[in-house]
């Protein structure tokens, strides 16, 4: 996409332009307020891209006390320069626990390290991987600013959904735009679980509009609340419930359980649940 086509979405695209904002605000607001408090460790939301980001932290933020600090972190590489938690330890180490932050964070030891120097909670989510590699390729093929667009919106679907699989090598010095495969990545956010995170799932937290079950979703509100020393009533999480599920999320495509199996081939499905059956199995999805 040319330069004048992605200011162009800026600018007149809602979600864009409002959350840039957004985010500016939060970070001026969660700064000023934390430098005059004593620092006492941060919060950490941690999620697979795909894995239903937007519902996790709409549902923490609706806790009490709890507020979105506007920084967001992304360390999927994509050729031009790798993120790690040293570099943005600074900020970090201001903000406390009334403030999260969000991530796309494959695990480091070093950015492990650095977590647990400065006393942060960390959430981590997750989702099933063949709903992932599903939604990643609609998302590719829907907007154009994806860097994966232009690679693959000319394909059909079969062989489009084979190269979020198995991966796409990059162009070239500065200009990657591929992606790697499923089961490497994957399998790297999911060795965070060994490390004392608060696991929850996106099909736990998604609830009965998204195709889960009430029980579960109440539970999973309630484990994080205890995760982070907050107490909230039934009505409180009921009123979570009433607005996490938002349609109107610049990432959301149907926020529905298993759809995947309407995409995936026989073959695509086998090669998944072949690659990733261990964490398939620990996560409870086989």
């Amino acid at each position: 996409m040319r330069m004048r086509e992605y200011i162009d979405f800026f600018l007149k695209g809602n979600f864009s332009k409002k959350q840039t904002l957004i985010n500016y605000c939060n970070k001026f607001i969660s700064l000023s307020r934390c430098c005059v408090t004593d620092k006492k460790g941060g919060l950490l939301l941690n999620s697979m891209p795909k894995s239903g980001t937007h519902l996790l932290e709409r549902i923490v933020s609706s806790l009490p006390g709890i507020q979105n600090s506007g920084f967001f972190y992304s360390h999927i590489s994509y050729g031009k320069y790798k993120v790690n938690l040293t570099e943005k330890k600074r900020i970090l180490s201001l903000l406390n626990r009334k403030y999260f932050v969000g991530t796309h964070m494959p695990f480091a030891k070093q950015d492990c390290r650095t977590l647990n120097e400065l006393g942060y909670k960390h959430i981590l989510l997750v989702r099933d991987p063949r709903s992932i590699v599903v939604s990643q390729y609609f998302h590719a093929i829907n907007r154009g600013t994806n860097r994966l667009h232009d690679r693959i919106v000319n394909k059909n679907k079969v062989d489009g959904l084979w190269d979020i699989i198995l991966g796409l090598e990059g162009l070239g010095t500065g200009q990657f735009l591929g992606i790697s495969p499923v089961e490497d990545y994957y399998r790297s956010f999911c060795k965070w679980i060994t490390e004392g995170v608060h696991l929850v799932s996106f099909e736990s937290l998604i609830g009965e509009k998204g195709g889960g079950e009430r029980e579960k979703q109440f539970d999973a509100i309630a484990g994080i609340a205890r995760y982070l020393d907050i107490f909230i009533s039934d009505e409180d999480i009921q009123y979570i419930v009433h607005r996490s599920f938002d349609s109107e999320a610049n990432t959301f495509r149907s926020g529905k359980i298993n759809e995947w199996k309407k995409h995936l081939t026989y073959e695509q499905e086998a090669y998944i649940n072949n690659v990733l059956r261990y964490e398939l199995i620990k996560l409870k999805y086989l």
